[in-house]
């Protein structure tokens, strides 16, 4: 009898000691509480290629393959506004940093009489304002636009499709004033198209991801590169930069996601996933703490940016999942098709 009580008494303790070394991990975890409380969903015309936050969060725009743009209130869940005016899909979005303008990238720019392929509305009233006109792309290419970027002074907008899907270009925002435009770097004429491109924090460089895997990031100074990443050989689709500007993050057609450290021009880490397919996209919570990403396997997986061994996957979307955590980091919108679907952690308050 003595010797099964002390056989029990070991079992239970090691039980407990495993029980609360869990409850103690789930408790430090950052990802366990992050973005757990769906507030709620809802759905748009046409399958959605972008999604923009307003920076007071209270707004998000959504687009497509329709002309259409969205604009819903978070407030109230519902869509308050449509912009339709224009041809051409929707390739990209951005709001300048003020919340005053919504600049909206074309698509089926061959279509638009006017060659326009970048469009900026006045977010109050939704008139349009001014478009920026590239040169004409030769045959077998497009000015089609896939990717936006406002400096954070709002100062400069940079985008890809100008002229040639492998060049991007910088305007001077207020005066359309083309800066700069940004073509294949000399080391590589094949480095394939522009897929992503994003202004650092400080706004004095701009990172450009291509479809062929090389990262170049550009002095806004001179406009030349001051450093140049070979990425991954299978493309880069998405690029973000740390909210200190300390490093860059990039997503491909591997399924893993690299984080470079930008001072140091080499690779800081990189991360398994979780995905069982290509990554799309990857995004900076605002403090930093958070690294979202989505899939062609219908996933988004939250890492802690710190500890990548603490992460949470969110499974269950019926088409590739896109999250865009909001500017201030209370919201998480996870695009799918024609949806999109409102998370906030359970700590936030309802909008």
């Amino acid at each position: 009898m003595n010797k099964l009580i002390s056989s029990v008494i070991p079992l239970t303790l090691l039980v407990y000691l495993c029980f609360s070394s869990f409850c103690l991990a789930k408790a430090n975890s950052i990802t366990n509480n992050a973005y757990t409380k769906h507030l709620f969903s809802f759905k748009n015309s046409h399958n959605i290629s972008s999604l923009a936050w307003h920076p007071n969060e209270q707004f998000l725009a959504t687009g497509g393959l329709s002309k259409t743009i969205s604009i819903w209130d978070i407030k109230h869940g519902k869509l308050i506004k449509t912009i339709d005016r224009e041809v051409g899909g929707v390739g990209a979005l951005a709001y300048s940093p003020n919340g005053k303008y919504l600049a909206v990238g074309r698509t089926f720019t061959r279509h638009i009489p006017e060659k326009y392929n970048i469009n900026i509305y006045d977010v109050e009233t939704g008139k349009l304002l001014k478009s920026f006109i590239p040169p004409p792309a030769p045959i077998g290419q497009s000015n089609d636009i896939k990717t936006l970027s406002f400096s954070m002074d709002g100062r400069l907008l940079a985008a890809n499709g100008y002229g040639s899907r492998t060049n991007g270009v910088v305007y001077d925002f207020e005066s359309g004033e083309v800066l700069t435009i940004l073509t294949n770097t000399t080391s590589n004429k094949n480095s394939g198209y522009i897929n992503s491109l994003s202004f650092s924090p400080d706004g004095k460089y701009l990172a450009i991801g291509r479809s062929l895997g090389t990262i170049d990031i550009w002095s806004i100074d001179n406009w030349d590169i001051t450093t140049s990443f070979s990425a991954n050989e299978n493309g880069v689709y998405s690029l973000a930069y740390s909210p200190d500007g300390e490093f860059l993050v990039a997503a491909s057609n591997k399924k893993s996601i690299n984080i470079w450290n930008i001072r140091e021009k080499a690779l800081s880490k990189s991360i398994d996933s979780k995905h069982t397919g290509y990554i799309r996209i990857v995004q900076f919570s605002p403090d930093g703490k958070i690294l979202a990403s989505g899939g062609s396997d219908k996933s988004v997986t939250l890492f802690n940016s710190q500890e990548p061994s603490d992460n949470k996957r969110l499974e269950g979307f019926r088409n590739v999942a896109y999250p865009y955590i909001s500017p201030q980091g209370t919201y998480m919108a996870i695009v799918y098709g024609q949806n999109v679907e409102l998370q906030t952690s359970e700590l936030n308050s309802s909008p």
